[in-house]
């Protein structure tokens, strides 16, 4: 049963790759090797609809549906307004001829998960870095990894909702495990930053009077950012209440103080509903209930409870880093690699944020990464140029992550 697990692992990372080279939604790789598990389980056809039912209609996946769903409410909701342009012009305003002028939209941008939200920013960094005369390959790098930050803890990122359904654990867990990986990246991003990217030589003059307006337009961009990370620390953390609930509440806020029209309902939430996105969390979690009905994950644990810890902590990294390089995509490597990793990382805190870590570095390298893609399309670098700024961040982070492992878990 272990070979045919094997098989259908590699059928549904095989199957994944040609789907993104097709530009095709990616969640039939998935269903894929669900069935192929209840087919080499020998599991009836009809058992094998009970458990995509069951998978469907359970309360976990509900919330977790709705929760993403929201997400992109929220989205959807800032665009409509103009809080994304706000911010930014607030921003460049206040921070022009500064360096860090260059990061803070991406980064800002960063805390709303938009599939190539990297091309969304290029032209802002674009414009502020003229004056600085900064090469492609450091603008996509600028661009690209300040834009990604946030995505090891962040309670919005489809990964990491994928990570705490199926494995089903609360949030504060990637809160408390995870977010010194963010601060390594911002460190390693700001060192690359400041020691790269030449100062401006000439300030701009600011217009007197229009530095309250540029603060109101910042404030006004990040106000649904602001509720969330308050929500989260003073209601979620301590009383474990389902995120979903705090973006319901999030969401009902910000249409209020944005003044939403009503008649917009109907608009917002159709462009809010990425049936894609929903349809790859329902099928990862049939394809984990698949594996969970049958003998091959016992099966793989006994064979791996004899390995030496090294193995065991080896085969944590290398696969999801492997799958993320081949994928692109968090909830991708999440998706297919956590239900069978889910026996040696479920209760084990250290090796969760391994797995997920470098599952995510992977991804940050992979020409396959939509962001990666469109950055470099945009400012028209070459691969070369971009990697030699790229690997060694995360080269620099995972070894970090490591280190931290080996003192602290």
């Amino acid at each position: 049963m272990i070979a045919n697990l094997l098989i259908v692992f590699a059928v549904v990372v095989v199957t994944m790759m040609v789907l993104m080279v097709l530009r095709w939604p990616i969640f039939p790789a998935i269903f894929i090797g669900a069935v192929l598990i209840g087919v080499f389980s020998r599991m009836p056809a009809l058992k094998i609809g009970e458990v995509f039912i069951h998978s469907l209609i359970d309360l976990r996946t509900l919330n977790l549906l709705a929760m993403v769903f929201l997400i992109y409410v929220l989205i959807q909701i800032m665009k409509k307004v103009g809080g994304l342009e706000r911010f930014a012009g607030g921003t460049e305003y206040l921070l022009r001829g500064s360096r860090l002028g260059l990061v803070t939209v991406p980064m800002f941008v960063g805390l709303l998960p938009m599939p190539g939200g990297a091309l969304l920013t290029a032209p802002m960094v674009a414009e502020q870095a003229r004056p600085h005369h900064v090469s492609a390959g450091l603008l996509v790098y600028v661009n690209y990894w300040f834009r990604h930050v946030w995505e090891y803890f962040w309670p919005l990122y489809p990964g990491i909702i994928l990570a705490m359904g199926i494995l089903d654990i609360p949030y504060r867990h990637f809160l408390l495990n995870q977010s010194f990986v963010t601060l390594g990246a911002l460190s390693l991003g700001a060192i690359t930053l400041f020691g790269f990217v030449q100062r401006r030589k000439v300030r701009p003059d600011r217009a007197q009077g229009k530095s309250r307006q540029a603060v109101k337009d910042i404030l006004y961009g990040t106000f649904p950012v602001i509720m969330i990370l308050v929500l989260i620390a003073a209601v979620q953390i301590p009383f474990d209440v389902p995120v979903s609930l705090l973006m319901l509440g999030v969401v009902i806020i910000s249409w209020i103080c944005y003044r939403v029209p009503i008649r917009s309902i109907g608009r917002i939430m159709w462009k809010a509903f990425d049936w894609q996105v929903l349809l790859l969390l329902v099928v990862v979690f049939f394809f984990r209930d698949m594996l969970t009905s049958g003998t091959a994950l016992a099966e793989l644990e006994g064979l791996l409870s004899a390995a030496s810890p090294s193995l065991i902590t080896l085969f944590v990294i290398l696969v999801p880093f492997l799958v993320g390089v081949l994928v692109g995509l968090n909830q991708a490597y999440v998706g297919a690699t956590f239900p069978l990793l889910a026996p040696f990382i479920g209760s084990d805190p250290g090796l969760l944020m391994l797995a997920y870590v470098f599952g995510f570095l992977g991804c940050l390298l992979s020409p396959a990464h939509l962001c990666l893609y469109l950055t470099k399309h945009y400012f028209k670098a070459s691969w070369v140029s971009v990697y030699k700024w790229l690997v060694p961040s995360v080269v620099l982070l995972g070894a970090l992550t490591f280190g931290v492992w080996l003192v602290f878990f």
